[in-house]
Formats: structure tokens, C-alpha cells, sequence
């Protein structure tokens, strides 16, 4: 990860980890505000991310809505994309898990989404109001992992990171992970995921 792209996140909060096994890249932007106080944009049906351009009924009414509320969090996670799209990767960017943390105690501790949830956002929003420039995550050069992706990399991460610290002695069993790995691989693929077949 260069220097400059993680000059550019810290003026906006974001600290960008770059994990180098995995080649994926989480973020975690701190914010002094409380995650979870939700906005009234114009009264009860004005509390979805969409509330300032919409009423809640249009967007509830989507068989396959997944907006989240306005909560503060929420709006620091869509800002979170947001520079994400304006930072120039060098290739392909994969996006693990984006986090919202608050240091101040009087506050919650914290707030994410899924990966699925704020890639409907992210898509929703831009399509009642398009964002400036070029569309990173539509245009593929930013991909955000599913959940079954991201639970191979974790467990990919804590077999490195074992057999880093030298402490496979402990795992009896260790070399039976890596078919486990292998196949757990094969079956995970962007956006088909079959999660029973890759635990068999």
C-alpha cells in the first residue's frame, strides 16, 4: 500500500490495511459522532440513507431493498466508499470488511454492514444521484468480498499466520488443511458461493 493513498484516507479518518497473504483490503475510519444516532431527514419516513432524496415507502417497497437507516455510522461507511472511489489503486482493489469506530466511550463502540448491504447503497444512491467522475465499484476496478470469501481469507490468514509463529507442533492435524483450503477455494467463486459443499 503507498504512502499516498494512505495520506489521502487519513484526511477523511480512514486507516487502510493492506493484508499482503490475502491481497485484500480492509478499512476501519474513526469518527467522534455516535454510530448508531439515526437522522430525521423530514419526519418517520425520512430515516433510510435514500431519506433526503425519497420517502422510506418508495425504498421499502423493493422486493430486494437492503437500505440501511441514516444513521451516523451508516453515512460514514457510504463517505468510506466514497474515498475509496476517488483513490487511484495500481490494478484491481478487493475490499475486505469497512468498520466505523468511535473513540469517545459515551458513544457505541462501533458499526458495520455486510459487504452486500453496502454495495446496494452504494448502488442505490448512485442511481437517484450519480456520483462525479468514474463509478470504481460498477466499472469492477474495486470488488467487495461476499461473506463466504471473506471466511476463506480469515481462515487462510490464521493458517498463515500459525504457521508464521512456527507453532504448527500444535496442530497435529495441519496438513490436512491445506486440502480443506483447496477446496474451499474451488467452490467459492464472486457472487456463487456454495458454502455446504465447501464445509463436506
Amino acid at each position: 500500500m503507498s504512502e499516498d493513498i494512505q495520506e489521502v484516507a487519513n484526511q477523511f479518518g480512514m486507516i487502510i490495511l493492506h493484508n499482503k497473504e490475502t491481497n485484500v483490503i480492509d478499512v476501519v475510519k474513526i469518527t467522534y459522532r455516535d454510530p448508531a444516532y439515526v437522522n430525521d431527514w423530514g419526519g418517520r419516513d425520512h430515516q433510510n440513507l435514500t431519506g433526503a432524496h425519497q420517502s422510506d415507502s418508495i425504498e421499502n417497497a423493493r422486493s430486494d431493498s437492503m437500505m440501511l437507516k441514516a444513521a451516523n455510522g451508516n453515512i460514514e461507511l457510504m463517505e468510506a466508499l466514497a474515498v475509496l472511489n476517488n483513490i487511484n489503486f495500481s490494478g484491481e482493489a478487493t475490499i475486505g470488511k469497512i468498520s466505523i469506530i468511535s473513540p469517545n466511550q459515551k458513544h457505541s463502540l462501533g458499526l458495520t454492514a455486510s459487504n452486500k448491504e453496502l454495495a446496494y447503497c452504494w448502488r442505490r444512491l448512485n442511481e437517484i444521484e450519480a456520483i462525479e467522475g468514474e463509478n470504481q465499484f460498477e466499472k469492477g476496478s474495486i470488488r467487495m468480498l461476499s461473506e463466504a470469501e471473506q471466511m476463506y481469507n480469515e481462515f487462510k490468514d490464521i493458517i498463515f499466520r500459525v504457521g508464521l509463529a512456527g507453532n504448527r507442533h500444535q496442530m497435529s492435524d495441519y496438513s490436512k488443511f491445506t486440502p480443506a483450503l483447496t477446496k474451499l477455494h474451488d467452490v467459492i467463486e464472486p457472487g456463487r458461493v456454495n458454502v455446504e459443499v465447501a464445509l463436506q
